[in-house]
């Protein structure tokens, strides 16, 4: 005898939850059974409308161990991937590469702490103590701006303008030589070899006196004959110092590139003499005793003595 159809054997009218499937009908028309299982539990394969259970139907089956096929840690019923309980029945949690709304500020489901997005889902910054690769050149978590790494994340360094403790004296941020602190995060100094520009007259790099910059950065006057002397060297001619009573004498041999003067001899050239003023050959033109000149385009008299030699300038030099 048929038990399945909408006349038990019992002479019951079938009915969801007698434990009988009914057969007779097609899916979807009224009375039709999913399944029957006779009980009233509705947390189980069965519930107790006689549909199946499944992810979503907004019941939470409890019929099945965890791992088992079916198992589901939750079922909200809906739609929503972005809420606690995912669209599979299980919980949201940090790295199933959703992003939980109102909970998580990202996910990106990997392992990768130095990326973006942290291994607790919370978006990297500056600061979090991890440096974040290809952005972050360092990230020591703290606050300190005078460490080795910087509140931005960048590695500090002479000239970005905050003094590192314990490495740089001072850290101006430019690249002006001749201030206060210079660029390699120095304080200026006298004897350091920079002129500070309003401070110093002079810095030569060392402490000798005499030698025109005193060890205090202040001018050092030199000897008139000892700057004439520097003076004629720079030209190329040789000196007799101290000759002719006194008096600074350059030599200078054969001078002048005319055919008249190829062959002229030894030229005398006084450039400085004891208590007189300041002087300078101008424009490589010497005069003689009788203030006439000679330069290289003049025919001259092989012989001559050139006497004085015009006004030349010896700026800040002591007359010796």
């Amino acid at each position: 005898q048929v038990d399945s159809d909408a006349c038990s054997n019992t002479c019951s009218v079938a009915r969801c939850g007698d434990g009988i499937l009914l057969q007779d009908l097609a899916p979807g028309a009224p009375g039709f059974d999913f399944c029957d299982d006779g009980n009233p539990v509705d947390a189980d394969a069965c519930h107790n409308d006689c549909s199946e259970a499944r992810c979503g139907d907004g019941i939470l089956r409890q019929d099945l161990a965890p791992g088992a096929v079916g198992f589901e840690v939750c079922d909200d019923g809906n739609a929503i991937q972005t809420d606690a309980c995912r669209n599979d029945c299980t919980a949201a949690r940090c790295g199933d590469s959703v992003v939980q709304a109102g909970v998580e500020a990202c996910d990106d489901g990997n392992q990768v702490q130095t990326d973006a997005c942290r291994n607790d889902c919370t978006a990297a910054r500056c600061g979090d103590s991890v440096v974040q690769a290809g952005v972050e050149a360092c990230d020591d978590g703290n606050q300190v701006q005078t460490d080795a790494c910087l509140n931005n994340c960048t590695v500090a360094r002479c000239g970005d303008s905050v003094v590192q403790a314990g490495v740089e004296a001072c850290d101006d941020g430019n690249q002006a030589q001749t201030d206060a602190c210079l660029n390699d995060c120095r304080v200026a100094r006298c004897g350091d070899g920079h002129l500070q520009a309003g401070i110093e007259q002079c810095d030569d790099g060392n402490n000798a006196q005499g030698d025109g910059c005193s060890a205090a950065c202040l001018v050092d006057a030199r000897p008139c004959s000892e700057v004439a002397r520097a003076w004629c060297l720079a030209k190329g001619w040789s000196v007799a110092g101290g000759a002719e009573g006194g008096n600074l004498v350059c030599t200078i041999d054969n001078r002048g590139t005319g055919s008249n003067c190829d062959t002229c001899g030894t030229y005398n050239i006084l450039v400085w003499r004891n208590g007189s003023k300041e002087r300078h050959c101008v424009n490589d033109n010497y005069s003689t005793v009788a203030g006439s000149y000679y330069s290289a385009h003049t025919p001259c008299a092989c012989g001559d003595n050139l006497d004085v030699c015009g006004q030349w300038a010896m700026q800040g030099c002591a007359p010796d």
